[in-house]
């Protein structure tokens, strides 16, 4: 489905906003 899809692309994205979001308390 296109949720799929579009969930593919955008759970990368969150993955790389998530871990900036979790480092940058860590003073990383």
């Amino acid at each position: 489905t296109r949720v799929d899809r579009i969930w593919d692309g955008t759970s990368e994205i969150q993955r790389h906003i998530i871990s900036r979001a979790l480092l940058r308390p860590h003073g990383g």
